[in-house]
């Protein structure tokens, strides 16, 4: 299923045997900067945050995200695999993002795959709110994501007057 990461914020981790009463709900991802793959998802639970590895999930639809068992959410300093990720983690949502040395806006949203999370876009935005524009990034463009920033591929910028479908979207924003 395609949904975004301001949607996923909202969804619920549910057991496979109690889908009545949620163990937590989703908050942020543990993202990947070096390939855009979620090594994990963090999860608000009753005693903090908790990891939760994306092969645990059973099913992940726009109510909620189904897991085998409760035990399946680890405490962060538990997931050693993902340690040398975490440490070198980049906050996506509001990253800037620049083509060559020139900022074009910061990430305020991304669309993800659930099947196999990995970001698929970004959602851009510069400018003042009504008099700015939103650009969609393709994953293809995306060359770097850095603590600095995301760095995306030198293609022409394209303005409301010159949109390209196979590059990215821009459309006006404060819609």
């Amino acid at each position: 299923m395609l949904t975004s990461f301001r949607s996923a914020q909202q969804t619920w981790v549910f057991t496979k045997n109690n889908k009545d009463i949620p163990v937590g709900g989703v908050v942020d991802f543990v993202v990947d900067p070096d390939s855009g793959i979620f090594a994990a998802i963090w999860v608000k639970v009753m005693d903090g945050l908790k990891l939760l590895s994306p092969q645990d999930i059973i099913r992940w639809d726009e109510q909620q995200i189904v897991i085998p068992d409760e035990n399946d959410l680890s405490n962060p300093e538990n997931f050693l695999r993902i340690q040398k990720i975490i440490e070198k983690e980049v906050p996506i949502i509001g990253s800037p993002v620049f083509v060559k040395e020139e900022k074009i806006g910061k990430v305020y949203d991304f669309a993800f795959d659930t099947i196999s999370p990995r970001i698929l876009t970004l959602l851009v935005r510069s400018g003042w709110f009504l008099f700015g524009t939103e650009r969609i990034i393709p994953q293809n463009r995306i060359i770097k994501i850095s603590k600095k920033g995301i760095f995306i591929s030198d293609n022409e910028i394209k303005t409301a007057e010159k949109l390209n479908l196979e590059n990215e979207v821009v459309v006006p924003s404060g819609r």
